[in-house]
């Protein structure tokens, strides 16, 4: 089990940071679940393994104190990472339901700084999934720590830097109606089928900068635009975030994608979540997502990273790649393979 410690939550009126008033505000702020520490070793050093996967504490449980080691694939790491020498500490980041990403994205540096400057830690590995890989790659620029240069591993998955029609209501909509029209040949059916689907949707968003910052350009209506940074992806390459690179001892960018052999590997681990991810490749993505993130989307980064940076990893998964043993194994093996290197090493290998 991992316990949830609670650090703070996002005032939408007054568009402050603050502490968290009641027990329901837990399960929607800014929080780090920590798990046991995982020792092979005698020498007291410490790889953090920090996954921060995009969703808040009551994505995964109904209590804001405890999360089962099953939700988020942290399972699936924390048996990775039992085989391996070394000895790490895995945590896991769960945003605020409200707060801007950009302002996550500080809190987040300050808290990496705050691992790296530690003398037990050897590393702090970085693993941002979906809005949370882009909020990895804007967080470095915040790092303030030498330590952290030396010290820190930054690794973006699943990032839609272009934005995603899953967090554009406007545009999702016209993609559902398109789908459900196809098949319903009665307009007012179909109708009421777009409706109660689009109803679904909202009640599960967060209807807040949390979804809303990763939403294609045009794809928010009016009445959410006041919790809406138009922003934080028409400056995700800005030049301050390209060099922010140097921050840290590695960034990498690695992509998912659904291929011919994605749907058998989740069926054969039971991800009924991987297999609905799959569906929606093929309804809204034309086959060419991991089903929440268009592939296109992910690499579009490439085009701003200087030679040597910037080729991706491609990842043949869905979006919740954790959630499925294989391709745990993939991504947590990149991890694991940076631990030791510096700089110079890493660009040997590359």
């Amino acid at each position: 089990m991992g316990e949830i410690n609670t650090i703070k939550k996002w005032d939408l009126k007054s568009n402050i940071w603050r502490d968290v008033k009641s027990e329901e505000e837990k399960k929607r702020a800014l929080s780090i679940a920590t798990y046991g520490t995982i020792r092979h070793t005698d020498d007291g050093e410490l790889n953090y393994i920090l996954i921060a996967d995009g969703c808040r504490v009551e994505n995964h449980v109904h209590s804001g104190q405890y999360i089962n080691d099953r939700k988020a694939g942290i399972a699936n790491v924390i048996k990775y990472f039992e085989r391996k020498k070394e000895n790490y500490k895995i945590e896991l980041l769960l945003v605020d339901m409200d707060g801007p990403l950009v302002e996550e994205s500080k809190l987040l540096a300050s808290y990496v700084d705050h691992l790296a400057n530690l003398s037990s830690t050897k590393t702090v590995n970085v693993v941002g999934f979906s809005k949370c890989g882009v909020m990895a790659f804007d967080m470095m620029k915040y790092l303030k720590n030498g330590f952290s240069s030396m010290k820190t591993r930054v690794y973006s998955v699943s990032s839609p830097y272009l934005g995603t029609v899953m967090a554009s209501p406007l545009f999702l909509e016209r993609e559902v109606r398109k789908v459900i029209t196809a098949k319903i040949e009665y307009d007012e059916l179909a109708e009421k089928i777009v409706t109660a689907v689009m109803g679904l949707y909202y009640r599960i968003m967060s209807n807040s900068h949390m979804d809303l910052d990763i939403a294609e350009k045009g794809g928010v209506p009016k009445q959410l635009e006041k919790n809406y940074d138009p922003f934080f992806l028409k400056n995700i390459f800005s030049e301050e975030n390209l060099s922010s690179l140097n921050r840290v001892n590695l960034y990498k960018n690695v992509c998912t994608l659904i291929d011919e052999n994605t749907l058998s590997a989740v069926i054969k681990s039971g991800n009924l979540g991987g297999i609905g991810l799959c569906i929606l490749n093929d309804c809204l993505f034309d086959g060419k997502s991991d089903g929440m993130v268009l592939f296109s989307s992910q690499k579009s980064i490439e085009s701003f990273l200087s030679d040597g940076e910037n080729s991706s990893v491609v990842i043949h998964s869905t979006h919740s790649v954790l959630t499925t043993p294989v391709y745990a194994k993939e991504l947590m093996d990149l991890v694991e393979e940076n631990l030791g290197c510096n700089k110079e090493e890493i660009k040997s290998i590359q």
